[in-house]
């Protein structure tokens, strides 16, 4: 890290200038802190920081992090988060700072890479709703989208993919409830005692919502790897085999997706549990809710593995995959029936 002061006429006050060469050695925060402490003992304040150009957003987020600890806050959302460092560092003292014009990923962020999860309710909807075997069509930068026709193919596998994004957000969406039941409880004097329950039970819950909506569009992706490989030509030989191995990894692919939402949705049952037992009861509508689209969240991604099965060839992996994903489902089966009974007996 270099370093110089001076005085600054036109903010009528003094500056650091720091370069930092690696803010994995130096954060942003640590630099910042100790210039906090060094005015202290001159009996000077600092009124606050700008950053020069783009900054990662690991960058603020271990600034997030050691202010969220410093403070006993607990604040999951990443882009509460990145307003919290941008306030505790002061990024706005000296301009307005726009994480999604400062931010490195932000800035790169192309919501072109999911078209499905950027719609709106109503969009997305009427997207399922449409002629199309894999959700998406072509879609345009505005909110506006052209949906064109699917190909017209007898494999099972065209069949799938409409129910297998619902089947992600549903499975988010359960999630997602189960952990707005905690910050509906969180934070109320009345049930103030189970504050250190819920920040165990939203984080987990929330992280799990976040991971399950990328796999909305993940799994019309895996779809169009198959029809890729379906389009390889198959005139000789080698062009055959070429053609049925990408055909046979594409199947695999489209099987890991939605397995991939299985094990996320599965990962939620011990939290929704607890919650069940401990969240405010005022939500307990939202929590039945939250219980039962998981369950289908689940049970709808199964059955996309089950369709898409038929054809993998690969019988060790087969066996592997099924053994894992029936037990899922079977544990989704009773698990949603242990949290509607447990808010029941309440």
């Amino acid at each position: 890290m270099k370093g110089i002061g001076w005085y600054v006429d036109e903010y009528n006050m003094a500056q650091i200038s720091f370069n930092l060469l690696d803010f994995d050695v130096t954060p942003v925060h640590v630099a910042y802190e100790s210039v906090v402490e060094e005015a202290k003992k001159l009996g000077l304040a600092v009124v606050g920081s700008e950053i020069v150009g783009l900054v990662p957003k690991q960058a603020l987020m271990q600034a997030a992090d050691y202010y969220l600890d410093m403070e006993g806050l607990f604040v999951p959302d990443e882009g509460q988060r990145v307003r919290l460092a941008i306030e505790r560092l002061g990024l706005n003292s000296c301009s307005s700072f726009k994480p999604e014009e400062r931010v490195i990923e932000y800035m790169c962020k192309d919501d072109s890479e999911e078209p499905l999860a950027s719609l709106s309710v109503r969009d997305f909807v009427e997207e399922l709703g449409a002629r199309s075997a894999a959700p998406g069509g072509t879609f345009c930068s505005s909110a506006s989208f052209s949906i064109y026709p699917s190909l017209s193919l007898t494999h099972s596998l065209t069949h799938t993919h409409t129910g297998g994004s619902a089947a992600a957000v549903m499975a988010s969406m359960g999630s997602g409830l189960g952990a707005m039941v905690g910050w509906m409880t969180y934070g109320s004097k009345k049930w103030e005692n189970l504050d250190g329950t819920m920040r165990k039970l939203i984080g987990p819950l929330h992280e799990a919502m976040m991971e399950m909506i990328p796999m909305i569009d993940a799994d019309t992706d895996a779809f169009n790897d198959y029809m890729a490989a379906m389009r390889l030509p198959k005139q000789t030989e080698d062009e055959k085999k070429v053609r049925h191995d990408a055909m046979q990894e594409g199947l695999k692919t489209a099987i890991r997706v939605p397995l991939k939402v299985m094990q996320i949705g599965d990962r939620c049952w011990p939290y929704m549990e607890e919650m069940a037992k401990h969240g405010n009861m005022n939500s307990k509508s939202d929590l039945e809710v939250g219980a039962r689209s998981l369950e289908v969240g689940i049970w709808g991604a199964y059955r996309n593995i089950v369709i898409n099965m038929n054809d993998v060839e690969d019988e060790d992996w087969k066996r592997e995959i099924m053994e894992e994903a029936d037990s899922m489902v079977s544990r989704a089966k009773s698990k949603v029936d242990v949290v509607l009974n447990t808010l029941d007996s309440r």
